[in-house]
This record gives C-alpha cells, structure tokens and sequence, in this order.
C-alpha cells in the first residue's frame, strides 16, 4: 500500500514540476503581444494542471483518496482558480464576478455532491 502511495505522491510531484518548467519556459520566452491565439490558452492549461495535481496531493493528504470530497476538491479549485485567473487577465473581474463564480460553483460542486455517478 506504501509502495502505491509513493507511486502517485511522485507522479503528481513530477505532474507540478512539468507545470512549473512548461510556465517558466513559456513566460521566460515569449511575448504575450506577439505570440499566436493558441498560444495564449497554455498557460491557462498549465496553471489549472499545477492547481489540480497541488490541490489533489493537499486533499490526498488529509483525505482518503477514495471519498467523494477527494475527488471532488481538486476539479473544482482548478476550475475556479482557472476561471478568476482567466477573467483577471481579461481585466474583467470585478467584486461581482468574484461573488457569481462562487455562487455557481457552489451550486455545481453541490449537483456533482449529489450525483450518483461519484459512488
């Protein structure tokens, strides 16, 4: 059993080190101005997988990884922190968007708590 917990305590380490190389490297060389639309999701993509492997070593720490909140958590922080980042970068967060995107999250978070298809 402690062979399996290492396992994914160091698959999810090198998941986050990926994450960080993949977001030094590409904030150390390039030009948000210059480069391609494409382009401009990846850091999106390479915050929300370093907020969800982060997240799910946090929860898998204190949590069995076999319950529902464990599962749950991780989606939903790197949905949310993804989602607040994306509408900061966009200038268009404000006290009121902050408010709506928890208030939906909560309602989802709520509908997935409920949903059998987590048992």
């Amino acid at each position: 059993m402690f062979n399996r917990l290492n396992n994914n305590n160091s698959n999810t380490f090198m998941y986050i080190a990926i994450a960080i190389v993949g977001l030094l490297v590409i904030f150390a060389t390039s030009d948000p101005e210059h480069v391609p639309l494409p382009l401009l999701v990846v850091p999106f993509v390479l915050f929300g997988i370093l907020v969800y492997q982060g997240s799910k070593l946090f929860v898998g720490r204190y949590l069995s990884r076999r319950t529902r909140a464990a599962k749950i958590v991780p989606y939903a922080m790197s949905v949310l922190v993804s989602l607040l980042l994306i509408l900061a970068s966009l200038h268009q967060l404000t006290w009121r968007d902050g408010i709506l995107t928890l208030l939906f999250s909560s309602i989802l978070l709520f509908y997935v708590w409920r949903a059998d298809f987590l048992k």
